[in-house]
């Protein structure tokens, strides 16, 4: 069930370089933020354009082959929608367009950094194998920015770089997750009082020894 604390989905978009552990990190927080009880939709971007999620020889590849533009499969737990055309012109607003009929607390994007990189409404979470990588991801890439994470994180977790925390997600994932809880903008104020973990926006990197 989808809670109803927040008035708009809240646009994560986790990007940086390749193999440094986006879709470890992707998964990671949507583990944790759905365990919590909120919904999550997931974006994957990808410059491939050969990929396809639908299979040779199955009843929708067939249909698709035949010449239909979009490929609809209901199954019981499961809705799938296949549309064959030229994306290359899609973007981040026309894809959450698309996502109105599924609401979701939290959307978490991998990939489209050109997108999102000025976007002051999309929080950045910069994935790196090391600060060179980091550096290159956040030239140009504008706040609010979470928190650096990937391989980086396991020679420099708890460390900053310009005042934005570097965390290894096996030792200090909670802290990501907290982080990204924390900005969302309350709908219910009751909620609030009544909460029993805090709730607020975006602050500074603090780690305490509860957090080690």
């Amino acid at each position: 069930m989808r809670n109803d604390f927040y008035e708009e989905p809240i646009i994560v978009a986790v990007v940086g370089e390749k193999d440094s552990g986006k879709t470890m990190t992707v998964e990671y927080i949507t583990h944790q933020l759905s365990i919590q009880g909120f919904t999550v939709t997931c974006i994957k971007h990808t410059h491939h354009s050969s990929i396809s999620i639908d299979q040779k020889g199955r009843d929708t590849e067939r249909f698709a082959a035949a010449g239909a533009r979009t490929v609809v499969s209901v199954a019981r737990e499961q809705l799938v929608i296949i549309r064959k055309a030229d994306m290359s012109s899609l973007n981040l607003a026309a894809v959450m367009g698309l996502l109105k009929s599924f609401p979701s607390d939290f959307v978490i994007v991998e990939g489209f950094h050109s997108a999102v990189a000025k976007r002051r409404d999309v929080y950045k979470i910069i994935v790196a194998i090391d600060l060179k990588g980091a550096g290159r991801s956040l030239m140009g890439t504008a706040p609010p920015i979470l928190a650096i994470t990937g391989k980086i994180g396991n020679q420099m977790d708890g460390e900053t770089l310009d005042n934005i925390p570097i965390l290894r997600l096996e030792k200090s994932g909670s802290l990501l997750v907290r982080r990204i809880t924390g900005v969302a903008p309350i709908k219910k104020q009751q909620y609030f009082q009544n909460c029993s973990w805090p709730i607020r926006m975006h602050r500074p990197f603090h780690r305490t020894s509860s957090d080690i």
